[in-house]
């Protein structure tokens, strides 16, 4: 018998699958005893169990026929391309609309024997990072799968517009209360808080306030705003009292001419007027002119009349001091003057009882001898303010929250009143109240400077429950066996969401494992207990899996053989004789065919199609129809949608 030889072989395989190994013509032979080469069968199949060397028995024969030595063949099998994935670097991104960015994720790269990588998306990622997975499947279908990561950062600071410049009035102490304006801000990621200078008093001229807007990652922004406050209103001037004096010369007679009393709302008062010194007989005009620090002034007249007489001596009571009773002074009975003369009985005259001012009046008091000749004295009256005045809050607040941080709230205005002048309040500023309850305080101060205060509060409270978005399931028909994920979120204005769960986790497939009307219910519950629920219902049918061609064209009055299957989402044929189709009605589309007549068959005895495993058959009389395209519509037991097939008809 020959004998059989052969060369070492190098074979690469995958392990656990046969291979042909198809050898060169001198890889192996047989020689006979005389050391001729027979050449014999060069083809050997075998399987592969590992790496490394394989040992393959083979059997040669002779291309004659005829049997050679049995021998062993060294196989040595090496692995294929080794499957590998790179993932690209992580990315990060600045925010560009609410709550994220739109990213497009890098590419992978892999290495190995046919392979396809499956990547993330391109879409909106929310701010935070978010891992994303690249898988990589070869020819073989093995795979392999690696992460990164895509961080949508908001680093942009929000816009702000600050409110225009105001100009005020002063209205006392060289100061006016003044109610800033609103800035308005925005920014691409989400909400902004904005602070805002006070309410308050101002001092007279021009004071920058500044306004700053902070997004929710931190980043804040300012501008500046100007509140001017002028003094345009002059001050009130009262002159004092006409003087008569008694010539003491031919040149008349030495006066003081008195004092002006002078006020303004704003700032002190500067009082210029004639000084002492020798009157002429007769009247002399005499002019007081008030200046405020603001350059605004007025002025008043009095007048002094020097006479030739002799008047007799009076004595003025002792100066006055009252408290306020009433709105812009007191009631006050002067004092009596007393008055002698030379000649005789003397007439006095004086003030009268009545009302005087807040502030010193000074009072003339006359004496009138029996000749007509006069003499007169002055005293004052001064009415003092020392008493507060009297203030009451508003009624207290009670808001809903419209955010977590609280509710914005207009604090309601305090009244109070003063028995002596004008009074001003001051009290809490609009703005964002937390919830729960907040003490505001009012305080009243009249034109002297006495204070008196009170108390209100602003309750902010979550009553409102929370709001429910559920995406899918919608109000539609899925198949059966069709994965459809669930997707819901909630949302609260006031105290925030504690809790949204849904009949299963968003993300998580609904049920569609069997035909029939389906419901599927969130339940939001916040941070101080309010609930709200929302169900949407669903419908789960089967889909249809036509077994007859309905482009071929029916004779008229013929019988068509409507034949068909009942599938899931993934074509699986459902069909049994325990699930009933029952046809409900034709109804033509067009006029129009395409396609070749076909053979008529026997009509259907009833509206209910036939099992006839793998599917149903309907056989459907066209008897009457005219020519063109028809649906034949059809109910399935436990199925709550209506399903329709075609044919045509000549």
């Amino acid at each position: 018998m020959p004998e059989l030889w052969m060369h070492p072989l190098v074979l690469t395989s995958r392990i656990g699958r046969s291979s042909m190994l198809a050898c060169p013509r001198d890889a192996w032979g047989s020689r006979d005893r005389e050391g001729e080469l027979i050449p014999v069968a060069r083809r050997v199949l075998f399987w592969v169990v590992r790496l490394g060397v394989a040992l393959v028995l083979v059997a040669a024969v002779l291309a004659a026929g005829r049997p050679a030595d049995a021998g062993a063949l060294i196989v040595t099998a090496s692995a294929a391309t080794p499957l590998s994935i790179t993932c690209p670097a992580p990315i990060t991104a600045e925010a560009d609309q609410v709550g994220g960015a739109f990213v497009v994720p890098g590419a992978a790269t892999a290495t190995g024997d046919g392979v396809t990588i499956t990547s993330p998306s391109a879409g909106v990622f929310p701010l935070g990072t978010t891992t994303v997975t690249y898988t990589a499947t070869d020819s073989s279908g093995d795979s392999v799968s690696c992460q990164t990561t895509i961080t949508v950062v908001d680093t942009t600071p929000p816009v702000i517009t600050c409110p225009a410049p105001i100009t005020a009035e002063a209205t006392g102490n060289e100061s006016a209360f003044v109610v800033p304006g609103s800035a308005t801000a925005f920014d691409t990621a989400g909400p902004v808080t904005i602070k805002s200078p006070a309410a308050g008093s101002y001092p007279l001229g021009t004071t920058t306030v500044t306004y700053s807007a902070t997004d929710q990652s931190g980043n804040s922004s300012s501008c500046s705003s100007s509140i001017t406050v002028v003094d345009t209103t002059p001050p009130s001037i009262t002159c004092p009292a006409p003087i008569t004096a008694e010539a003491t010369s031919s040149a008349g007679a030495m006066v003081n001419p008195g004092s002006a009393v002078a006020s303004d709302t704003a700032s002190p008062v500067t009082v210029t007027g004639p000084g002492p010194g020798i009157y002429p007989l007769g009247t002399t005009t005499l002019t007081y002119t008030a200046k405020d620090q603001s350059g605004n002034q007025s002025s008043c007249t009095t007048t002094i009349t020097v006479v030739d007489t002799t008047p007799p001596s009076i004595s003025c009571p002792a100066p006055i001091t009252v408290e306020a009773t009433l709105v812009g002074g007191a009631f006050v009975t002067p004092g009596a003057a007393t008055a002698s003369d030379i000649a005789g009985p003397v007439t006095i005259t004086g003030p009268a009882a009545g009302t005087d001012p807040l502030g010193t009046t000074t009072v003339t008091y006359t004496a009138t001898d029996q000749s007509g000749n006069q003499s007169s004295c002055t005293t004052t009256i001064t009415v003092v303010d020392t008493t507060p005045p009297s203030i009451s809050c508003p009624a207290p607040i009670t808001v809903e929250a419209t955010s977590v941080a609280g509710a914005f709230v207009t604090p309601g205005v305090a009244t109070a009143s003063d028995i002596a002048g004008p009074v001003t309040i001051t009290g809490p500023a609009a703005g964002t109240y937390p919830l729960g309850t907040t003490t505001t305080t009012y305080t009243a101060t009249d034109a002297v400077g006495n204070t008196s205060s009170c108390n209100s509060s602003i309750t902010v409270q979550d009553t409102t429950a929370p709001m429910i978005t559920i995406t899918t399931p919608a109000h539609t028909v899925y198949a059966i066996g069709q994965v459809v994920n669930a997707s819901y979120s909630c949302s609260d204005t006031g105290s925030g969401v504690a809790s949204c769960i849904g009949t299963v986790a968003s993300g998580s497939p609904i049920d569609t494992s069997s035909a029939g009307t389906k419901s599927f219910t969130v339940t939001a519950v916040d941070n101080v207990g309010n609930t709200s629920h929302q169900t949407v219902t669903y419908d789960v049918g089967y889909n249809i899996c036509t077994l007859y061609d309905s482009t071929k064209v029916v004779q008229s009055g013929a019988t068509i053989p409507i034949k068909l299957e009942i599938c899931d989402a993934a074509g699986n044929d459902l069909s049994s004789a325990g699930i009933t189709l029952t046809a409900i009605g034709v109804t033509q589309l067009s006029t129009s065919i395409s396609g070749p007549v076909m053979a008529s068959g026997n009509a259907n005895p009833d509206n209910n199609f036939r099992f006839a495993g793998p599917g149903y058959v309907y056989n459907l009389s066209t008897k009457g129809l005219s020519t063109g395209t028809y649906a034949l519509s059809f109910t399935i037991s436990g199925d709550p949608t209506i399903h329709t097939v075609y044919f045509q008809v000549k």
